[in-house]
């Protein structure tokens, strides 16, 4: 005898999926991806950066190496919608600060071990640029820099806030010396003429140009930029 009884069907797709992390953009500076990992955390958004620890190992290499920034899949769409500006160069001049600081007044945090950890001005800057590069300087040191949260400038103006990079008090003398860049030597090293990134890579097309040599020809010599991947002539990237 058969059962006639209705037995209800169980649905396996009737539930949302479980949030996975996802990553919305790569960088190839920590410091970039912090500073956005910051902005995301100011609007109650996990976050998480991968790669910092390979970047370390691979010292001279690591430069190539690139630092996902991952949220959960549920909050994609508000992440990319609230770092769309954030990640783009010409809107730089629209951030500061979101506190002002007087670089004269050492910061206290919290180290690993639960003790105090003196922060200490390792310099004061009036741009974005200025802050990002000396980051990029103090982190080519193996030095831990410290930058302040950034918020979109308010439409009503205020007393212009600088941008102070901190170390850690033992680090202090040696970011400082590190800091003292010598205006004459930056002609020698390459930065992008659209974004002010040094993270350059040149293009050399060698051999491209060993095919070239035997019809008279040559590919210029050209580089790009890792952070914004602008590709243009050698010379559009070194001061003259």
């Amino acid at each position: 005898m058969s059962d006639s009884t209705n037995h209800g069907v169980l649905s396996y797709g009737g539930h949302a999926p479980t949030p996975q992390w996802t990553t919305i953009h790569s960088f190839y500076n920590e410091i970039e991806a912090q500073l956005c990992g910051n902005e995301l955390e100011t609007n109650g958004i996990r976050y998480q950066l991968l790669n910092s620890s390979t970047r370390a190992v691979m010292a001279m290499y690591g430069s190539f190496i690139q630092v996902p920034l991952q949220v959960m899949s549920d909050d994609v769409d508000r992440a990319r919608t609230l770092l769309a500006e954030h990640l783009r160069p010409e809107s730089a001049d629209q951030l500061e600060p979101a506190e002002a600081d007087d670089p004269a007044k050492p910061h206290e945090i919290l180290g690993e071990d639960g003790e105090p950890v003196q922060l200490l001005a390792a310099g004061a800057f009036d741009s974005v640029h200025e802050m990002r590069e000396a980051s990029l300087i103090l982190e080519a040191g193996r030095i831990e820099a410290y930058v302040p949260r950034l918020v979109a400038k308010p439409a009503e103006p205020h007393a212009a806030r600088q941008f102070i990079v901190r170390v850690q008090e033992d680090d202090l003398p040696r970011a400082r010396a590190l800091l003292k860049r010598d205006p004459e030597s930056d002609s020698a090293e390459p930065r992008c003429p659209r974004c002010g990134g040094w993270n350059v890579y040149e293009i050399k097309h060698e051999f491209t140009n060993m095919v070239l040599m035997f019809v008279g020809k040559r590919k210029p010599l050209q580089c790009e930029c890792l952070k914004c991947h602008y590709v243009g002539l050698r010379d559009e990237f070194f001061k003259k």
